[in-house]
């Protein structure tokens, strides 16, 4: 063994409250049409919040690839598999990053037509790297052409990585379903769906006969409405069903718009009415005006940082919006010191209180959260999570 192995094997035991997870960058075929190769696939190792630290692992660029395609799906404990061709054409780098191509070869194990399901696995000297976890093997049509499935719905999505949001207490309207791309590999916390937006979404849908009369937010047609922080766009492409007469612009930092643009293109019905822009916390940028003339900001789950606290203050100052819609899920004290600046510039009104326990350190929050009034309506719309808190601001 050498001396890498070695320190490798300890900085793996050293890691194991925190083991790596390889994920993807890029949306993966559904249909491998075997003997020709797949388009390039985009893969990421991080640990559980979509990060990974240049020097946890020094033998991270001698680590490739590995693919096969699981034969008996039925059996947990069968071993029979299909090894898959990789082509790495851009090895593992130093921030943990690799794309490669797959190729499905013939083998008799394979049956035209019919559903397989293949995993990715990181190796290196042809053995597997113990503290990568693999991500879940995908279900995929291999070999046959398009249709050829008896099982495919209609509207089968042709790439996989995307999810069917469920959320019983909303009613989609037109649209039965959104269907929402994460990418929580690659984006960390922008690439993911965050409890807050599930929270507001169903506050939002079930309040909406009220919007004007007893909670005072506009609800006219050109209404334009801003989310900050958007990640995988939930909230505003809800937002877009909910209310087709508004305009909703969906912002978060550059790298994340892809993956906005992805679910508008999912979400046909959105597109009429919902925009995704990078912007910033604290930019001085107005988007080509779609910044101009907003009357309402909402932003879930975006106090986590204190280091965002004053830019995402100064965003809120900037944009100059007339109500400014709030989730919050507590997660460190310093979140007393957001909302000190916060109230500030506006009044901050309680929507929902979180169902927490006296001595639950959260109730210390709450109770240095300096609210003006209160506008608690928990008893007049149901909600799928209880830790979190709904405000709205109305800014000075």
């Amino acid at each position: 063994m050498s001396a890498e192995d070695h320190q490798y094997e300890y900085d793996g035991q050293r890691l194991a409250r925190g083991l790596f997870r390889l994920g993807f960058r890029s949306l993966v075929p559904r249909r491998l049409e075997v003997g020709s190769w797949s388009d390039e696939i985009g893969l990421f190792v991080a640990n559980e919040h979509g990060v990974f630290a240049r020097n946890s692992a020094p033998s991270v660029t001698s680590w490739a690839i590995a693919c096969g395609v699981l034969v008996n799906m039925h059996d947990p404990f069968a071993k029979d598999e299909v090894s898959a061709e990789v082509d790495m054409t851009e090895p593992f780098t130093a921030a943990g990053r690799c794309k490669v191509r797959v190729k499905v070869p013939s083998s008799p194990l394979l049956v035209a037509g019919q559903q397989y399901d293949i995993v990715f696995r990181v190796i290196k000297n042809d053995k597997p790297v113990s503290p990568v976890i693999p991500p879940h093997p995908l279900r995929i049509d291999v070999p046959g052409t398009f249709g050829t499935n008896e099982n495919n719905d209609d509207d089968e999505e042709d790439y996989l990585s995307c999810c069917r949001l469920v959320i019983p207490s909303i009613n989609w309207r037109d649209a039965p379903r959104l269907i929402i791309g994460e990418s929580a590999s690659n984006l960390g916390i922008g690439g993911k769906v965050w409890d807050g937006s599930i929270a507001m979404l169903e506050f939002l849908f079930q309040t909406e006969a009220r919007w004007s009369d007893e909670l005072g937010l506009p609800d006219h047609s050109g209404c334009k409405i801003v989310d900050l922080g958007s990640a995988t766009g939930i909230l505003g492409l809800g937002i877009s069903l909910l209310k087709p007469q508004c305009v909703v612009v969906n912002t978060d930092l550059p790298e994340v718009i892809p993956l906005l643009e992805m679910n508008l293109n999912k979400n046909p019905a959105t597109r009429r009415n919902c925009f995704a822009e990078a912007y910033p916390w604290g930019s001085e940028a107005d988007i080509g005006g779609k910044l101009r003339d907003i009357d309402i900001v909402t932003m879930c789950d975006v106090v986590y940082d204190r280091d965002c606290y004053q830019p995402l203050i100064a965003s809120l100052v900037k944009l100059k919006a007339k109500h400014v819609l709030m989730s919050h899920r507590h997660r460190n004290r310093s979140e007393v010191e957001f909302f000190q600046d916060l109230a500030k510039i506006g009044r901050i009104e309680c929507i929902k209180l979180p169902l927490v326990s006296d001595n639950d350190p959260y109730q210390q929050i709450l109770a240095n959260i300096p609210l003006s009034t209160s506008l608690v309506v928990r008893d007049k719309f149901t909600s799928t999570v209880d830790d979190v808190a709904l405000f709205r601001i109305r800014l000075q």
